[in-house]
């Protein structure tokens, strides 16, 4: 329920309260799932009860949750594919311009952090 009132806040927020998109679900999701694996993470191991709760609020997120892409080589495919669709020089252009570009493309479909480390790469 936590989740769904997220989710309804965010449509509110962005103004879509009766047009709720699917990209905005799996947004929120995505966050939902990280707060939730941060839970887990941070609490004491003393506390069972807590991590039973934690564990099943995951394990239900997950189920909903978009299957985020997390293969380096295939991420690096999408964005080297990317950088040839938009006609980017990699010699000429920088590790930001290049997450600019991919960024409305791969979110909600690959993990941000390993797109980051994958077009850090690429300058490497």
């Amino acid at each position: 329920s936590t989740t769904i009132a997220r989710i309804k806040n965010a449509a509110i927020d962005k103004g879509c309260r009766d047009n709720i998109t699917e990209e905005l679900v799996d947004t929120e999701l995505i966050k939902a799932k990280k707060m939730s694996q941060e839970m887990l993470d941070t609490c004491p191991a003393s506390r069972q009860d807590l991590l039973a709760e934690y564990q099943k609020q995951m394990d239900i997120i997950c189920e909903f949750a978009p299957k985020l892409i997390t293969d380096e080589s295939e991420i690096l495919d999408m964005v080297l594919e990317r950088v040839r669709e938009a006609g980017i020089n990699l010699k000429e252009s920088n590790r930001g311009a290049i997450m600019k570009l991919v960024s409305p493309y791969l979110k909600g479909k690959a993990d941000m952090g390993v797109v980051s480390k994958v077009v850090g790469n690429i300058f490497k």
